[in-house]
């Protein structure tokens, strides 16, 4: 059984539920807060969606008792379950699995400040039971404690591997897609001034909208929103971009050290990022010259940013040997072992 606030249409979500489809029956439990796509639907044996706000606890409780009803109708033999906060909230309805695996996304104890004897016992209840705990990549995996250290399996963000043919910049306007969750603490505010400043700039977005501020920033004229859509949809999207938002306020180590799977996108996509230098994997963008590292801003001299986003993309090339090492593919083995399954 695979758990998790999302409706399934979260890229790394559909990944490892596709990966996991092939082998094992798998029961998706989510929660449709917006009314999108069900893009986990032709993988999943089951695909339990609860309707509602993901912050209501009239939802949980129809969650729970939709978990529970699977428990006794299936026996799962693993659970996978999405971020501690999920694991802490849902697991007095969980039956007892042969095996659990703890899937940190973003992680609760890096979004939040806990009083040490606090967090130590919530440290205890979220990673004293899984039998595996995932984090997306090693610079994660060192901030966990020692109860998970031993437990850890580092799955990358990495996106299914794409032949879309190199696109040369063909100059004119810019054309930046900004997708995945989108909010204020991801770039809206960025976004919407710079098109204001420049006439010049064009923006896609495809994802979910976190505030009223984003929402707004949906209407503007230069700016097209698809709502939400698949990875291929989304690689397509970003191919046809000269440029990935990348934005992280730094508010929080979860966003310090967030892994972005737009960094990869952007690998397989041939599009440059824009990143803000505040996020520890912004360097590993700058020595691979995968993008423009900024300082988190809301404001800033647009036309002059305008003007070096043309130069840096009319030379930008990707790395051919990076294509084939950061993908899917690759790493996916991993999720099955987590199960204690193996690749049929």
């Amino acid at each position: 059984m695979y758990i998790s606030a999302n409706d399934g249409s979260d890229t790394r979500i559909n990944k490892e539920v596709a990966t996991l489809a092939p082998v094992w029956n798998v029961h998706f439990v989510g929660v449709d807060q917006d009314g999108g796509p069900n893009l986990v639907a032709g993988y999943a044996k089951q695909c339990c969606r609860i309707t509602g706000k993901r912050r209501s606890p009239l939802t949980w409780l129809r969650m729970a008792a939709a978990i529970r009803r699977i428990c006794r109708s299936s026996c799962p033999r693993s659970l996978h379950v999405v971020n501690e906060d999920l694991w802490l909230l849902l697991r007095p309805f969980l039956a007892p699995a042969q095996r659990v695996v703890l899937d940190v996304f973003d992680s609760l104890f890096l979004k939040r400040s806990f009083p040490r004897p606090l967090r130590t016992m919530a440290e205890q209840l979220a990673y004293g039971a899984p039998h595996h705990i995932i984090v997306t990549d090693d610079a994660r995996a060192e901030l966990m404690p020692p109860i998970a250290q031993t437990k850890l399996i580092v799955l990358e963000n990495y996106p299914y591997r794409c032949d879309l043919p190199v696109r040369p910049w063909a100059g004119g306007a810019l054309k930046i897609y900004y997708g995945g969750s989108m909010g204020c603490a991801r770039g809206t505010r960025f976004l919407r001034n710079w098109l204001d400043d420049d006439p010049s700039v064009r923006v896609v977005m495809a994802g979910w909208i976190a505030d009223a501020e984003t929402q707004a920033l949906t209407q503007h004229p230069r700016v097209e929103f698809l709502g939400t859509v698949d990875q291929e949809r989304s690689m397509q999207v970003a191919h046809s971009c000269d440029f990935i938002l990348c934005l992280y306020e730094p508010s929080c180590r979860n966003n310090i050290y967030a892994s972005p799977n737009k960094v990869y996108d952007a690998i397989q996509a041939g599009t440059p990022v824009l990143i803000n230098q505040e996020t520890k994997i912004s360097t590993w963008v700058s020595n691979q010259n995968l993008g423009m590292v900024l300082p988190w801003c809301e404001r800033c001299d647009f036309i002059t940013l305008s003007a070096e986003a043309r130069r840096f993309r009319a030379t930008f090339r990707i790395n051919p040997a990076l294509r084939e090492k950061y993908t899917w593919e690759s790493v996916a083995p991993r999720l099955l072992q987590a199960h204690g399954l193996q690749e049929q």
